[in-house]
This record gives structure tokens, sequence and C-alpha cells, in this order.
């Protein structure tokens, strides 16, 4: 097989980013050949150029990386990198400001439908409070545990207090109890 330094001269040969699954020859310390896949060896070292580096299964030195960073279409992986980077740093409501902004609602909210929710810095913040809801909708049946996202006792007695919450609750009773009548005719047979 032939070396990271090798497979590092090929990366810098190339005008373009590797393709993942392509192999080309790379030259080894012996003089012969290997063929090996440099897209799969630059998705290795890929992290090193964004901004968690700790993510990187190969080790790449500085001088390497440096080295690199000369390349136009790894400017270009970098530059990607960071603006994804960036665009995930995006500040979002608190979870406490969505379940304020639940028990403002008139009726049960639209899965996919994002509204702006205050945030403590005085911003806000588009949020999906249906897919919200979905996640805490749980907590109000027979199987909390089934609830993706946690919620204390006070949050939940406080959403009770609101009409469409307690339609949601009464209907999840509804569908447990039917369930149960089920399995105990089942049962029966």
């Amino acid at each position: 097989r032939a070396s990271k330094e090798a497979k590092l001269a090929e990366l810098a040969q190339l005008k373009a980013k590797p393709t993942v699954g392509k192999k080309v020859p790379v030259p080894m310390a012996d003089g012969g050949t290997s063929q090996e896949d440099l897209g799969k060896f630059w998705s290795c070292i890929r992290p090193h150029f964004g901004p968690e580096p700790s993510r990187a299964t190969r080790k790449l030195s500085d001088g390497a990386k440096k080295a690199l960073l000369q390349i136009a279409w790894v400017q270009e992986e970098a530059a990607e990198l960071a603006a994804k980077a960036a665009a995930m740093t995006e500040v979002r409501a608190s979870k406490e400001a969505k379940l304020a902004e639940l028990a403002q609602l008139k009726a049960k909210p639209t899965v996919g439908k994002k509204v702006p929710v205050p945030m403590a810095d005085g911003g806000t913040s588009q949020e999906d409070l249906g897919k919200f809801w979905s996640c805490i909708r749980p907590h109000f049946g027979p199987e909390p545990s089934r609830a993706t996202r946690k919620l204390s006792d006070g949050a939940k007695k406080a959403l009770l207090q609101i009409a469409w919450v307690q339609e949601e609750a009464a209907e999840l009773a509804a569908k447990a109890a039917a369930m149960t009548e089920v399995r105990a005719s089942k049962e029966a047979k």
C-alpha cells in the first residue's frame, strides 16, 4: 500500500476533489504503484479543514495541512466547511420560549409551519412548533417515556391549562383505552 505521504502528494497533484470509490495509481516507496481510493482518503482527512478537526479519522501534520491549503479545490472545501459550520451555529429559541409560545396558541400547531418565537436576546427565531409539540406530546398520554424531549412537571401542568392541550390529552387517553380493550378481547378469544 502507498504511504500517507504518497497519498498526500497525489492529492496535491489533483485539479479537483477526488471521487470516493475511484481508485488511482499512487507511487510506493519500492518503486511500484498501488491502486488507492483518494476520495476515501480525502474523506478521512477532510475534517482537519473544518471547525472540528478532532472528527478526522487520520492524523495530519500542520505542515501537510498548510501544503494542501495552497490547492484551489482544498480551499473551496475549507470554505464550504466553514459556511456549513456558520449556518449550524444559528441561534435558536429555548425550550422555555417555545413552551411559552405554545401556551399562546388557540389550536394545536401544524408540523412544518414555522412561526417566529421570541428569544432572550430580544431577537426572534423561526421555529416549527408542530414538530416541537410532537416531541413533547407523549408526556400527555399513557407512555410519557416515548417523548423525545424532557418536560418538567410544572411545564406539563401549565400546558394542561390550555384547552387544545386538554383535548390532545383526552384523545391520547381514549386511544390508550381502545388499545387496552382490543388487547383484552384478543386475550379472551
